[in-house]
């Protein structure tokens, strides 16, 4: 795994303690939790966009799924790889069982048990890889509307067994 600096690292545990995949942050809020110096976060917060960790527009910071894998479970409460092996499973297994399309998010809330919050982490974590396929536009609380398996759920699910 990639190492991150000690700065990086406060971005995105402030990050991943205090928002979800669909918030953008703005910066002064950043900076002001971890007393960065405004030029360190600068240089950081593209550091961290560079590496796809997150999104910037303007003044603001929108996490990606994989800040709460990089926080750690000790960190955030949860474990994002076992939820998302979760949530590929149910998805492969109701497109297996029932041929099934595309599976509403309401339904695989219902399907893995697993609050909101952590479900839409592991389903952007999972489309980040190509596991799923998402279709955005979700009403909230979700950050998407449904999911549907790809090629390779199947193989990542052996994998990870």
């Amino acid at each position: 795994m990639q190492s991150y600096t000690r700065e990086a690292v406060q971005i995105l545990t402030y990050l991943a303690l205090n928002s979800t995949p669909n918030d953008f942050v703005p910066f002064e809020h950043i900076v002001k939790a971890t007393d960065l110096h405004e030029t360190v976060f600068s240089d950081t917060i593209f550091e961290l966009e560079e590496s796809a960790l997150v999104e910037v527009h303007y003044h603001y910071a929108r996490p990606h799924a994989r800040v709460w894998e990089i926080a750690g479970a000790d960190v955030v409460g949860f474990d994002v790889c076992k939820d998302a092996f979760k949530l590929a499973q149910a998805v492969n297994d109701a497109q297996r069982d029932e041929e099934h399309g595309w599976i509403e998010a309401q339904l695989l809330e219902q399907m893995v048990s697993l609050p909101v919050e952590r479900l839409n982490i592991a389903a952007l974590w999972l489309e980040d890889d190509g596991i799923l396929d998402l279709r955005p536009m979700g009403t909230r609380p979700y950050a998407f509307a449904s999911a549907r398996a790809t090629g390779q759920t199947g193989k990542w699910l052996q994998t990870q067994s």
